[in-house]
C-alpha cells in the first residue's frame, strides 16, 4: 500500500472530488479517485466515486472498461437506501424479521411473488444475512419496500445478477392488492433506478405465472416487452398445478427513452428522476 497514493487520495478528497457541485467534482478526477481507492482497498470510497462519475455521464456513455466491474460490486446501492417521495427501498435488517416471517407465511403473496421462495426461520435469516455479504457471493439485492417512517410494506429484488452480461431478474411484491397498486408502481420506478441508473445493467427480466393476468398487464404497462412463453414450465408450489411462465424483458435504452416513465418518475419519485434517489442516510 503506497503512502504516496494515500496522500494523493486524501488531497483529492480535501479538494472536493466527492462533493457534488465542487469545482473538483469532475468525471476524470472521479475515475482517478476510484482507481486509487481500489488500489488502496477502499471499495466504499471507490463505489461513491464511480456512482458520481456515472451521474456525470449520459445514459449512452460507459465508464472505462477496467472500472465497469468495480462500479457494480462497489456501488453504494448495495448498502444505502433509495428514496422517493413516499417510499424507500432499504436492505433487510434485524427489525424486519417479524415482517418477513409473516409475509412469507402468506400464501397469496408467495404465489404472486415467487412460489419457490420457501418460508421458515432459515429463509428469513437468508434475507437478513445477504445484506451483509459481498455482492459477488450473493449475486442478489433484496430490499424491504417501506414508507418514509420505515414501516415495511413489501419486497423488491434484483436476483441472479449476471455481472458479466449486466442483467438481472426483477421481483416486486406487496401483500395487499389492488390496495397497494400505486405504491407498487412507485417501488417499480425505484427498482428501475437501482438497475439502470445505479448498477447500469443492460437488461432486467421477469417471469409471471399464466394465472397472474393482472401482473402480466402491469408488467407491460411499465414498459416491459413480452419475450415468450415457457409452456407448462413449473409446478406452482402453492396451487400444485403446472403453469406456463410468461417471460418479460426491459432494456436499459428502453428505460431511458421512455418519456412516460420519466414524467411519472419526476411526479412521484424525484424532480430529476432517475437521479436523486440514492440516500447516504435515511432522513
Amino acid at each position: 500500500m503506497s503512502k504516496e497514493d494515500a496522500l494523493a487520495l486524501a488531497g483529492m478528497k480535501a479538494q472536493g472530488v466527492l462533493t457534488p457541485g465542487a469545482s473538483a467534482h469532475q468525471y476524470e478526477a472521479l475515475c482517478e479517485y476510484a482507481t486509487l481507492a481500489l488500489k488502496l482497498q477502499r471499495p466504499i470510497e471507490a463505489g461513491w466515486a464511480l456512482h458520481y462519475a456515472s451521474d456525470l455521464q449520459k445514459p449512452s456513455e460507459y465508464l472505462p472498461h477496467d472500472l465497469l466491474m468495480p462500479s457494480l460490486v462497489c456501488h453504494p446501492v448495495w448498502h444505502h437506501p433509495l428514496k422517493s417521495k413516499n417510499l424507500m427501498l432499504i436492505r433487510p435488517q434485524e427489525q424486519h424479521r417479524a415482517f418477513l416471517t409473516g409475509l412469507l407465511q402468506t400464501s397469496s403473496f408467495v404465489e404472486r411473488y415467487n412460489s419457490f421462495i420457501g418460508n421458515g426461520p432459515s429463509v428469513v435469516e437468508g434475507f437478513i444475512q445477504r445484506a451483509h455479504l459481498p455482492p459477488l457471493q450473493t449475486k442478489q439485492l433484496d430490499w424491504i419496500v417501506a414508507d418514509l417512517n420505515g414501516e415495511p410494506l413489501g419486497l423488491a429484488c434484483l436476483a441472479d445478477l449476471d455481472f458479466e452480461n449486466r442483467r438481472a431478474e426483477w421481483l416486486l411484491g406487496f401483500p395487499e392488492l389492488p390496495k397497494m397498486r400505486q405504491k407498487m408502481v412507485e417501488a417499480a420506478l425505484l427498482l428501475f433506478v437501482a438497475a439502470f441508473a445505479c448498477l447500469r445493467l443492460e437488461k432486467v427480466y421477469g417471469y409471471v405465472y399464466q394465472s397472474n393476468v393482472s401482473a402480466q398487464e402491469a408488467t407491460l404497462h411499465l414498459g416491459f416487452q413480452k419475450e415468450g412463453v415457457l409452456r407448462t414450465h413449473v409446478r406452482n408450489r402453492v396451487t400444485g398445478k403446472r403453469e406456463d411462465l410468461h417471460v418479460f424483458g426491459f432494456l436499459r435504452d428502453e428505460f431511458f427513452e421512455s418519456r412516460y416513465l420519466e414524467k411519472l418518475g419526476r411526479k412521484t419519485v424525484s424532480q430529476n428522476y432517475p437521479q436523486g434517489c440514492l440516500k447516504l442516510y435515511i432522513s
